[in-house]
């Protein structure tokens, strides 16, 4: 009887067996033997009979080779892979099926995952394409923290796992759990001599089996460092590699796949799998039209974030609530729910608000100009906001924005900064940003009073500084050049809300309201426009100032602005 310290566990036995999901006890049911003994034949502490031998091999359907059980050429099945291949002088297509690493992923599969077909298949295809071409076979799934990327790596390993030989994921955070994955990879699968356990010598045991093997699929899982796996990739990359990240720019080491949110069904759909209300392959069609309509809100208020919306599943699944209650719940105490976890957190322990202050927080200390834009973006409109506005802005931005704003370099800079964790999404063509509600709320979450007070302040006076003269106005108000009119409308009625909520009762709010109120009376929406310039008229009165100009007067002179700058534009077009 071998001694457990001269023992060689067998990896290709207990591979045949992953690959299949069964548990020790399965195999020793189907062989007709104990857990013990098929303990024992993984560790190597024993090596079956002929016997058990024989069903083994047509349990798994493979050669007593292939399962480790019999070793080739007499060589010891400790040694180390690359040498053996290296001897060997084989081509890494000629390879044994025996010097394959088993399946390696610790994380069960999501059986609430929704959607994401159509990325899912564009991701397989991408891959096995760009390896066909002789492409760096190499892609990353890039998204804001919460948005469920390494959900869809996960469904993407379950749903073809039958197209590799070999699976493994690796946690990439940092240089040195990238390391500590590998020394783990080298000591579990044996790919250097008992003796040989420095770090850089596993990390190179691992990259000598990558470059000398086909036919694998190795995960990089939260990547924030690009330029670090170069150190952990070979120089051939002969199988596929997806990588998980938030970071949107991945220069030419692989190319990028922006993961967006659930659209409003998807999110609903997950809410109510994970709450355990629709049970699997049940159709949102099929749920009660109220419980359906209630659902569909709740994702369009969390705006589609798969974490946020699987912390309501398990919020409602913990509470015994009904949908309605958290909804009405959710609209008071929005800030509360988003950071609780709840005590079945998966594979993903942190909550939404956790998560994202994370990313805040590295932002902060890399860039505070580019946290002081996120700050100011926490509290406009989120879905078009003018870049080109903040760089001509006078308005007080605060002294860190306000000297970015000036230089459009170091405006970039903090674009930049913010793209790394994908806090901000910026849009070339409108020359806008845009930014998650649900990052919104957690941004003002980490706020006190006095400082949201503050940043609420100074976007009511970047809106109305926008706003304030012609030539400014073209940044703004005539954006219907560029942005559908309800994106418009929506960004100054933010403004408005902003008024009414802290009470402002500075110059630069009351002008806002007054032509807020212009600009509705221009789209056609009177009533609405009458008490906003009301509203103005009063508060100006109040602050012992002269009233605005005419309503009339300047009506005209807006149409003459309005169609003054229609006529340059289409002149620039032309």
């Amino acid at each position: 009887m071998k001694k457990a310290v001269d023992a060689t566990p067998n990896p290709f036995l207990v591979e045949a067996r992953l690959q299949r999901h069964w548990t020790q006890q399965v195999v020793a049911e189907r062989v007709g033997t104990t857990v013990v003994n098929v303990s024992r034949w993984e560790r190597g502490l024993s090596t079956p009979g002929a016997y058990f031998r024989y069903h083994l091999c047509t349990l798994f359907g493979k050669s007593a080779w292939e399962l480790g059980l019999e070793v080739p050429d007499g060589k010891k099945s400790s040694q180390c892979l690359c040498q053996h291949v290296r001897h060997q002088e084989a081509p890494a297509s000629a390879l044994s099926p025996a010097s394959r690493l088993p399946w390696h992923v610790l994380s069960l599969r999501n059986p609430f995952f929704t959607g994401r077909e159509i990325l899912l298949e564009q991701l397989h295809e991408t891959l096995r394409s760009n390896a066909a071409a002789s492409l760096p076979p190499v892609l990353a799934i890039s998204g804001l923290g919460g948005i469920g990327k390494t959900q869809v790596a996960l469904e993407y390993v379950y749903r073809y796992r039958d197209d590799y030989h070999a699976i493994f994921w690796v946690r990439a955070e940092t240089r040195e759990t990238l390391a500590m994955d590998y020394v783990k990879l080298d000591r579990s699968f044996h790919l250097q001599d008992q003796g040989e356990r420095h770090q850089d010598c596993s990390i190179e045991a691992v990259k000598c089996w990558l470059g000398l093997h086909r036919h694998w699929l190795l995960i990089l899982d939260n990547v924030e460092e690009i330029g670090l796996l170069e150190e952990f990739l070979p120089g051939e990359v002969c199988g596929h590699v997806l990588l998980t990240t938030q970071v949107q720019a991945t220069g030419t080491l692989a190319q990028c796949v922006e993961l967006p949110p659930l659209d409003q069904d998807e999110g609903a759909l997950f809410l109510l799998r994970r709450a355990k209300i629709l049970r699997d392959g049940t159709p949102l069609e099929d749920a009660d039209r109220t419980l359906r309509m209630t659902a569909q809100t709740v994702s369009r208020l969390m705006e589609g974030l798969p974490l946020a919306l699987d912390q309501a599943g398990a919020y409602i699944e913990e509470t015994g609530c009904n949908l309605s209650d958290y909804l009405e719940l959710y609209q008071q105490r929005c800030a509360l729910l988003l950071d609780r976890r709840g005590g079945t957190q998966g594979n993903h322990p942190q909550s939404v608000r956790a998560t994202l202050s994370l990313a805040f927080e590295r932002v902060e200390s890399i860039n505070p100009a580019a946290a002081d834009l996120l700050r100011l973006c926490a509290f406009l409109y989120p879905d078009g906001i003018p870049l080109r506005a903040i760089a001509v802005a006078t308005a007080d931005l605060g002294p860190l924005l306000q000297a970015s704003a000036m230089d459009f370099y170091a405006l970039d800079n903090a674009v930049a900064t913010l793209r790394t964790t994908s806090l901000l999404h910026r849009h070339a063509d409108t020359h806008t940003l845009t930014i998650h509600r649900v990052v919104q709320a957690v941004i003002q979450d980490t706020l006190d009073r006095d400082t949201q007070r503050l940043w609420a302040e100074r976007a009511v006076r970047f809106i109305s500084d926008a706003c304030s003269d012609s030539q400014r106005l073209l940044q703004w108000f005539n954006w219907q050049h560029e942005f559908p009119h309800e994106a418009v409308s929506a960004s100054l009625l933010t403004g408005a809300a902003l008024i009414e909520h802290w009470g402002m009762r500075f110059k630069e709010a009351t002008r806002l309201l007054y032509l807020i109120g212009i600009y509705l009376l221009e789209s056609g929406q009177d009533l609405a426009a009458t008490d906003f310039l009301q509203r103005a008229q009063a508060l100006r009165k109040q602050r012992g100032e002269r009233p605005f100009p005419d309503v009339g007067l300047v009506r005209e002179n807006y149409r003459q602005f309005l169609a003054a700058t229609q006529q340059s534009h289409e002149t620039r077009v032309l």
